[in-house]
């Protein structure tokens, strides 16, 4: 009987906490623009000199316990996060926090969030 509680325990934890996901909120009634790949996704640390339009705020979320380790947890997190940037059309992104948070007692997820952008044509 212990096991079976057990068992149920984590495969509970994991449906509650397995994730990776990639979302994003279109700004200032910006549509979506053709995809792009999110291999060419540029990260960047602080908003570019080349003229440039914000066009949504883009999260990546990605859970340990899908990847066993913080550092392939961080990088499915970015690979979410640029996979939706490329979704909606963005040219790059602007990371503006990254944190995570314990759950289960064991498990971490990592949050990645910023603002996705393209470049404007030089005038």
């Amino acid at each position: 009987m212990l096991f079976s509680k057990v068992t149920l325990a984590v495969i509970l934890l994991c449906m509650l906490g397995c994730s990776t996901a990639g979302n994003s909120i279109l700004l200032n009634g910006a549509t979506t623009l053709p995809p792009t790949k999110s291999e060419t996704i540029k990260m960047l640390s602080a908003e570019p000199d080349q003229p440039h339009l914000i066009i949504a705020f883009v999260e990546g979320v990605a859970a340990t316990d899908d990847y066993f380790s913080r550092s392939a947890t961080h990088d499915a997190a970015l690979k979410a996060m640029k996979k939706e940037a490329a979704r909606i059309g963005a040219e790059a992104i602007i990371i503006e926090t990254s944190g995570s948070q314990t759950y289960g007692g064991i498990f971490e997820k990592i949050h990645l969030k910023g603002k996705a952008l393209v470049y404007s044509p030089s005038k």
